[in-house]
């Protein structure tokens, strides 16, 4: 039987690997930024490397991030009954794919407003990246990429609403681990400059296809919370 766990980890690979077909319109030109910019005319294996390294650093602050909030949640469950700890973690959960499952759909603006604060914020991460630049080799890459991962971004804040509810911070950790894992292929992509792959990603169809998977699961997961 899938349990909380399992549809949590689904969830958040699907928020990840679909989802991120809106941050090909947010966060493509900070993406080919980060990625980049800077590189020069590198060979198609370098340039590869360069924005794989990028990407991994940008999921490890996801995960740390993840570790933080899971255990943040995992402290609040422990001032409830054990009932209501679980209550707590699943409906947590719920939300949160609600409102990425509407907001692709298009039914809902609730992740606008972050994504706004995302460009502004942008503008003083900027510098640190290119900081992280100028350390050579792999770690200059993974350092680069540690700091775009704290963009703020809709998205990732409700991932990282499942992550509060993933019962402590190795749940927390694993969850935006797996939420990352879900977003390489877009950022890889747009970071070695695949208009192609972009462009099919941020297909309407597909967003609202994902949009609907995740407010089914995400009202599976509060009648269950309401049932137990």
């Amino acid at each position: 039987m899938i349990d909380d766990a399992q549809v949590g980890l689904a969830a958040a690979f699907l928020m990840g690997l679909l989802g991120s077909a809106h941050c090909a319109g947010m966060c493509g030109g900070i993406a080919g930024a980060v990625c980049v910019g800077g590189t020069g005319a590198l060979p198609p294996g370098a340039l590869l490397g360069r924005v794989l390294g990028y990407n991994a650093g940008r999921i490890l602050s996801y995960s740390l991030a993840g570790v933080v909030v899971g255990a943040i949640g995992a402290r609040v469950a422990t001032l409830a009954p054990l009932d209501g700890a679980r209550t707590f973690a699943t409906v947590v959960q719920a939300v949160s794919m609600l409102a990425v499952g509407l907001y692709l759909i298009g039914l809902t603006r609730v992740l606008a407003p972050l994504e706004r604060l995302g460009g502004v914020l942008w503008r003083r991460l900027a510098p640190l990246v290119d900081l992280g630049r100028r350390v050579q080799g792999p770690v200059g890459a993974v350092l680069a990429g540690m700091v775009w991962g704290w963009l703020p971004c809709g998205l990732v804040y409700a991932a990282l609403g499942v992550a509060l509810g993933a019962g402590g911070a190795a749940g927390g950790g694993l969850v935006m681990a797996t939420f990352g894992a879900g977003t390489v292929p877009m950022m890889v992509a747009i970071g070695v400059g695949s208009a192609t792959i972009a462009r099919r990603g941020r297909r309407p169809w597909l967003r609202r296809l994902v949009g609907a998977a995740l407010v089914l699961a995400g009202v599976a997961l509060g009648l269950r919370a309401g049932v137990g």
